[in-house]
């Protein structure tokens, strides 16, 4: 098993990684994000990875509107808690999607 940093104590706490699929129902109002929030015992901090960027970008459907969307969704869902390995480590970090996203877009040219 890995190790796990975190540059700030107070995420700590329950770590929630959410599908993508997940996210885009919460977009649609078939998942209530509040109520949601409902079925923990104690107060999760919900993450994102590169892999919600990756998917987002696939996507070939009114991307610029689906961008702004899920990016916003991602924000809310997250507070831009951002989830990433290294190594054998995972690591968390506030690290804004739209950069994650303009990043992954310029390793991809």
């Amino acid at each position: 098993m890995g190790k796990v940093k975190c540059d700030s104590t107070q995420y700590l706490n329950m770590i929630v990684y959410l599908d993508n699929n997940i996210f885009i129902s919460i977009e649609d109002n078939e998942i209530d994000f509040e109520n949601f929030k409902g079925f923990f015992t104690e107060k999760p901090s919900f993450v994102y990875s590169y892999a919600h960027i990756v998917e987002l970008l696939e996507a070939k459907h009114n991307l610029d509107h689906l961008q702004n969307r899920r990016l916003n969704t991602i924000l809310y869902v997250t507070n831009n808690l951002y989830s990433f390995p290294t190594g054998d480590q995972i690591n968390f970090t506030v690290e804004n999607s739209e950069d994650v996203m303009n990043f992954l877009t310029y390793e991809q040219k």
